[in-house]
């Protein structure tokens, strides 16, 4: 998989509309050591970065908006429209789009399914007039090659940091293969500090994890010996582990897991004072996890 950025870019020429208008733009697109194979016109006075080529199964395509409220898909080298968003005015305008392109350690290696790369992409941009930030969004592009472009928002109102979407991006494991055959997740984490989104076949949001390994008690929960346990360990489970959480009456302990679907859950730890394996069991129920007050052992060493 080829990275086209260096491929095919695109020179600007300003258009003069006169007083009380903005200028557009005449797009000239190029191809590396040739010269210029198609054109535009985009009727805003910015670029931006609304253009970018990307590969799919060996052929090339690009992301680009010639109109400043829609995101349409051409096919390169000929530069023909094959289609996309249709202009709104109330549509949600690109400033930056990205394409992740298959790193060559990971191509090489046959525990990295890189089988979806070309096939998802991102933008970034805002409603008309809600200019604050730019906001990160997911496009589906399986069927780029029919010009249809799915626009998702797994990451919920996501501000973009920056001002690229690379910067933003980090693929911690696109569905495993090997020994990770039975990881079917894609782990999508925006920005470093922020959670992990873990997205499904379809590119939809699965659930979303915290970066957290534990969660801390408060107050200490005790094991059957007495030992004092200070901490569990939450992401064995897939559950979201940097959540917030408040004492119940009763002990009980109550975590905000807006995420996740009503269901059973066990939190798992340990205790070094008789070395068993302990249990915590709960339920998340309208999105808050209860789990009980005290240990069930699971097995001594």
């Amino acid at each position: 998989m080829k990275d086209l950025i260096n491929e095919y870019f695109v020179k600007i020429t300003y258009i003069k509309k006169g007083p009380k208008y903005w200028d557009y733009l005449k797009c000239d697109i190029w191809q590396k050591d040739k010269a210029i194979i198609g054109s535009y016109e985009r009727n805003y006075h910015a670029l931006y970065d609304t253009f970018h080529p990307f590969e799919q199964d060996g052929k090339h395509y690009a992301l680009y908006s010639k109109d400043y409220t829609s995101t349409r898909i051409m096919s390169l080298p000929d530069c023909k429209d094959l289609g996309g968003e249709e202009r709104n005015q109330w549509g949600f305008c690109p400033v930056d789009f990205y394409v992740p392109v298959v790193d060559k350690s990971e191509e090489e290696d046959e525990c990295f399914d890189t089988s979806d790369f070309g096939k998802f992409g991102f933008v970034a941009g805002c409603v008309w007039g809600d200019d604050s930030d730019w906001k990160i969004e997911l496009l589906d592009l399986r069927e780029a090659s029919k010009g249809k472009i799915i626009r998702k928002q797994p990451f919920g109102y996501m501000p973009m940091f920056g001002s690229k979407i690379k910067d933003n991006i980090r693929l911690d494991w696109w569905i495993g293969k090997g020994e990770f055959a039975h990881n079917k997740d894609r782990d999508v984490t925006i920005a470093t500090s922020s959670p992990t989104f873990e997205l499904d076949e379809n590119f939809d949001l699965k659930y979303k994890r915290g970066e957290l390994d534990y969660v801390l008690l408060n107050p200490h929960r005790a094991c059957k010996c007495g030992k004092i346990v200070k901490s569990i360990m939450t992401r064995e489970i897939g559950e979201p582990h940097n959540v917030n959480y408040r004492e119940g009456a009763d002990y009980s302990i109550y975590f905000e897991a807006v995420d996740i679907k009503d269901q059973k859950l066990e939190l798992k730890s340990y205790c070094y004072g008789c070395k068993s394996y302990l249990s915590l069991k709960g339920e998340i129920l309208n999105g808050l996890l209860l789990l009980k007050s005290e240990f069930d052992i699971r097995k001594k060493d």
